[in-house]
């Protein structure tokens, strides 16, 4: 397992640093139970910043591919990994609902002076994953049994619809 990352988000965001790195999808255990594959890796950028309101805030991109099962046809699936979440710091989850009423669009967290790096990246995919990936064109599963050799049992209400 790689090393996690960890910085003082408050500073971090404070002196407008600027974190790159890539994460081995094998790494991100929560991940493992949506996917047919750990291989690949995901990229992310994260860049401190303070707001309008001299808040923190942590912009944060990733970028890259997973396996999924495609629930249409039950094939595995390349889904690609492509977010950009802009994050403010807060004291705690109260101010975070203090300022949702006020921002509702608002994407809070509490602020920590060991926050983990990876596990925040592994948010991001897991909240970027679709509920139901799907190719845009596949085979369903089971479409070569939807052919039979069996007549139609509506047929001979066609029949009767015709004129005489």
């Amino acid at each position: 397992m790689s090393d996690s990352i960890f910085i003082d988000s408050e500073q971090f965001a404070r002196d407008g640093q600027h974190l790159t790195g890539k994460v081995a999808v094998a790494d991100l255990a929560r991940l493992h139970d949506q996917l047919v594959s750990t291989e690949g890796s995901i990229t992310f950028e994260l860049t401190g910043g303070v707001d309008l309101r001299k808040r923190g805030t942590l912009a944060l991109t990733t970028a890259g591919h997973v396996k999924q099962m495609c629930q249409r046809c039950l094939e595995p699936m390349n889904v690609s990994i492509d977010t950009e979440s802009s994050l403010t710091l807060f004291q705690d989850e109260q101010a975070i609902e203090d300022a949702s009423e006020d921002e509702p669009d608002i994407e809070g967290i509490v602020a920590s002076k060991r926050l983990d790096v990876v596990a925040l990246v592994e948010d991001e995919v897991l909240l970027s994953l679709p509920l139901a990936p799907r190719h845009d064109v596949c085979r369903a599963a089971g479409d070569n049994n939807a052919r039979s050799d069996k007549p139609n049992p509506f047929a001979v209400l066609k029949q009767l619809k015709q004129p005489k």
